[in-house]
C-alpha cells in the first residue's frame, strides 16, 4: 500500500487513467495520470535497486517542469529525501550530504562539475550528456516494495524549510483551499523550477485531484488556473 506523500499524490491515478496529468510544451512531452505515477514509481525502484536508502538526501536541478516534478516524486517515493535547487551549489551539496542529483540535459555539465566538487557520486539526467546516468535506465530494473513513509519522516527540504510527508500533504490541502482545484481543471504553470517546495506541492496539488498541468505554451487548452510570476512574485489565481 502507499503511503506518505506518494499516496496522497498518486493513490487515485488509475481513477483518470489515460486523461492527461501534464502537458510540458517545452520538453515536448505529455503523459496520462496513470503514465506519470508508473513513471514515477518505476523511477523509485530504479533509486532503490542502486542503493538509494530512507532518508538519504538527493537533489533535484532541472530547467524544466516536467523533469523536475517526476524527480522530486521518485525520490520521495523510494523513501529519500528530495533538495530542490535553484543553483548548484556545492556547499549546499556538502552540508545535506548529497550523494545523488538529478538534472537535464541542458543543465548535465553544470550538474556534474558541482557534483565532482562535493560527495555527490552519481548524476541522473533526463536526456543524459556529460557522463550523467539517463534517467530510462533506472526504469528498466526489477520492481520491489517501497519503503512505507512514517507521517513523521522528512519529504522535502527546501528555501522554506523541511517539510515531512503530512507537512508535504497538509501543505497541498492548504493550496487546495485557495483554488479548489478539481479534475475538470486546467493549471497553466509558469513557475520555473527553484529551490522552492512550491512547484512540487502544486504540482502534487494537480495530480492527486486529476487536473492537468500545463507548462511552456498551451494557454490554449481552456486554462482555468494560471500560476504565474507577477512583478517578480509567484502568484496562483483562478482564470
Amino acid at each position: 500500500m502507499e503511503s506518505g506523500v506518494t499516496g496522497a499524490v498518486f493513490g487515485r491515478s488509475a481513477l483518470w487513467a489515460d486523461r492527461p496529468a501534464l502537458i510540458d510544451f517545452g520538453e515536448g512531452r505529455a503523459v496520462s495520470h496513470e503514465t506519470l505515477a508508473a513513471t514515477v514509481r518505476r523511477a523509485a525502484t530504479g533509486l532503490v535497486r542502486r542503493g538509494t536508502r530512507p532518508g538519504q538526501t538527493a537533489a533535484v536541478y532541472t530547467d524544466g517542469v516536467s523533469g523536475h516534478l517526476t524527480a522530486v516524486f521518485a525520490v520521495v517515493a523510494a523513501g529519500g529525501v528530495a533538495l530542490p535547487l535553484g543553483v548548484p551549489d556545492p556547499a549546499e551539496l556538502l552540508a545535506h550530504d548529497v550523494r545523488l542529483m538529478f538534472t537535464g540535459q541542458r543543465l548535465a555539465a553544470e550538474a556534474v562539475s558541482a557534483a565532482e566538487a562535493s560527495r555527490v557520486r552519481q548524476v541522473v539526467s533526463f536526456g543524459g550528456g556529460h557522463g550523467a546516468t539517463e534517467f530510462e535506465v533506472l526504469l528498466g530494473l526489477d520492481p520491489l516494495p517501497l519503503p512505507v513513509a512514517a507521517a513523521w519522516s522528512p519529504a522535502v527540504v527546501a528555501e522554506e524549510g523541511e517539510l515531512s510527508h503530512d507537512g508535504f500533504t497538509q501543505a497541498m490541502a492548504l493550496l487546495d483551499g485557495h483554488v479548489s482545484l478539481d479534475e475538470h481543471d486546467v493549471v497553466l504553470v509558469d513557475w520555473p523550477p527553484s529551490g522552492s517546495a512550491d512547484l512540487a506541492v502544486l504540482g502534487g496539488l494537480a495530480f492527486a485531484k486529476g487536473a492537468a498541468l500545463v507548462t511552456g505554451g498551451g494557454r490554449e487548452l481552456g486554462v482555468t488556473v494560471a500560476a504565474v510570476v507577477e512583478c517578480g512574485k509567484r502568484g496562483l489565481r483562478r482564470i
